[in-house]
């Protein structure tokens, strides 16, 4: 099973094919727009595309032999990757930090929504399947996946992120909404959120959705999810309410609410002392703005106008590296990747190309001084 071509799972034949709307700290979410609070304590405003003067930190570009499509890495060396073919989708695994991959499984007829790995033995992935009907499942794999097995599925939830958990005796949350199947694309005013919970790894899953619908009191769903050292468990609403539920409690708490802002895109995560960001944008191609977030106690906003984030990941301390397209006066006319190693203050540029259509999203953390784009490049630095 999993290894060639057509595949059954419980008597289903699953057919993947994957489209990128998702993924590790990333979230376009379906053009559902998104709220967020701007009100600032100290904002600064990054107005002109001159701003990424900042120091050359030293990195370092070159090619690697997979484009993915998603990617999960367990350590510096060793990670997985779904990579587009023509028969579906493949599943790589690298021992040596992305500089050369091995193929593991072949899909075909799935849709990849997200894919995580506890240990090198033990995977989960979400994916969408379409023949002969919809659905979503939750795949676990026990073998460096080579086999999948479903242990979740439902017709009528939309999951959009994994995040795995160490606390409160949880290993891994599922994030979502349920859908319409009446009305494509499913999401409808009257979605509510999903909340599902692991204790063992992913072999059961539990539906904890009640628990939260009191702390949001509306009609929100859920768009992005991860673990933070110092909040736990975080989620993020599709219009901008990001919940908390800390180590040893079962009640969540309101970290930011939202406010009269439009954006519709969300980069989700958090600095190595735990404190959460995030990175809002209008979602125009022309005339965007973002604003990068960042929670210290408090909220303050940092606005980048001509900036359109297209993801975003946590290097070193305070470091984040961000792709996406930038200009100036409202026209977009570059694409690239830029770091700043001050939680947003100043930013250099890592690598540019005077063509705002290429994309470099996803970006996928090997290390400190390892970054992977899916589009088959390789970011690195001398150790520190």
């Amino acid at each position: 099973m999993c290894v060639a071509g057509l595949q059954e799972v419980n008597g289903l034949q699953v057919i993947l094919m994957y489209d990128f709307s998702i993924k590790r700290r990333v979230v376009g979410f379906l053009g559902v727009a998104l709220a967020l609070s701007l009100i600032c304590s100290g904002c600064a405003s990054l107005s002109d595309a001159a701003r990424v003067s900042g120091p050359d930190y030293g990195w370092k570009i070159k090619e690697s032999s997979v484009e993915f499509l998603t990617s999960e890495f367990l350590s510096p060396t060793l990670g997985y990757a779904i990579a587009s073919r023509e028969s579906g989708v493949a599943l790589f695994r690298t021992s040596d930090g992305g500089d050369s991959w091995q193929p593991v499984s072949t899909l075909s007829g799935i849709r990849v929504i997200d894919l995580d790995f506890f240990n090198p033995n033990v995977g989960l992935m979400v994916v969408e399947t379409y023949v002969p009907d919809r659905k979503q499942r939750i795949l676990r794999s026990t073998d460096q996946g080579r086999s999948w097995l479903p242990v979740f599925e439902s017709a009528s939830t939309q999951i959009n992120e994994l995040a795995l958990s160490k606390a409160n005796g949880v290993d891994a949350i599922a994030v979502g909404s349920t859908i319409d199947e009446s009305r494509p694309p499913y999401l409808s005013s009257q979605s509510s959120p999903v909340l599902l919970l692991t204790s063992n790894q992913g072999t059961e899953w539990r539906d904890e959705s009640g628990s939260i619908s009191a702390t949001i009191g509306e009609k929100e769903i859920f768009a992005a999810a991860m673990m933070s050292v110092q909040y736990g468990c975080l989620v993020l609403t599709s219009n901008g309410r990001l919940l908390s539920r800390s180590s040893g409690s079962d009640k969540w708490s309101t970290l930011l609410s939202p406010k009269s802002r439009t954006l519709t895109f969300y980069p989700l995560g958090a600095f190595n002392d735990g404190d959460p960001w995030i990175i809002g944008g209008t979602g125009a191609i022309e005339g965007v703005e973002s604003s990068l977030g960042v929670f210290d106690g408090s909220w303050s906003f940092r606005e980048m106008e001509d900036w359109y984030i297209t993801d975003a990941i946590s290097i070193g301390e305070e470091g984040i590296m961000v792709s996406g397209r930038i200009g100036t006066g409202g026209n977009l006319t570059r694409a690239g990747i830029y770091f700043s190693s001050d939680r947003g203050r100043k930013w250099s540029v890592v690598h540019e190309v005077e063509d705002s259509s290429v994309t470099f999203a996803p970006l996928v953390r090997v290390s400190k001084d390892r970054v992977l784009t899916g589009n088959g490049l390789i970011i690195y630095r001398k150790p520190e």
